[in-house]
């Protein structure tokens, strides 16, 4: 039987930022068909600006949302890796055989846990469409790699994650 560790998604962060996401979708909905009424502009532009605001932040929610309800949601230890699905940006199963080592980034914004890889390409062709393969090369030109995880996603702080971390690529590499 395969041992695996599984770090679950912090549920109450994703409701809360899907329920942030909705109203503030709503509100800027409400906004622009209200000075839609009262500005000398053209209504349709503020009601059409309204209406992609809107949408836009209602997308946003229904990720969040997805994310929530998704079982697998978070990072999972196991023999053959570490397999990232802790957002929309997850690279799937990172082998232990790729991976180079590790740092984390404490910045006041956020707390990152940075994955060094060797082959690099392998995991940039992975991004799921073209915002993510950016998103992907940004991660490389600001960290030297394309694996950066937010911890602030995940139901544990950075340091419960490094520990879990090095235990298990102790483990199995």
């Amino acid at each position: 039987m395969e041992e695996t560790v599984h770090i679950p998604v912090n549920k109450m962060k994703l409701l809360f930022h899907t329920v942030i996401f909705s109203g503030i979708g709503i509100a800027l909905l409400i906004g622009c068909f209200s000075l839609a009424e009262s500005s000398e502009m053209s209504p349709i532009i503020w009601q059409g600006a309204g209406i992609l605001l809107c949408l836009i932040a209602v997308l946003a929610a229904g990720a969040k949302a997805k994310k929530r309800a998704d079982k697998s949601a978070g990072i999972i230890f196991s023999t053959e890796g570490m397999t990232d699905n802790s957002s929309d940006f997850g690279l799937g199963l990172i082998r232990w055989k790729d991976i180079k080592g590790l740092n984390a980034d404490l910045s006041l914004q956020s707390k990152l846990l940075i994955v060094e890889i060797k082959n690099q390409s392998e995991y940039l062709k992975r991004g799921k469409n073209s915002a993510v393969k950016r998103l992907l090369d940004q991660n490389v030109r600001k960290f030297g790699t394309p694996i950066v995880i937010e911890v602030g996603n995940l139901d544990c702080d950075i340091a419960e994650l490094v520990e879990v971390f090095q235990d298990q690529m102790k483990k199995f590499k």
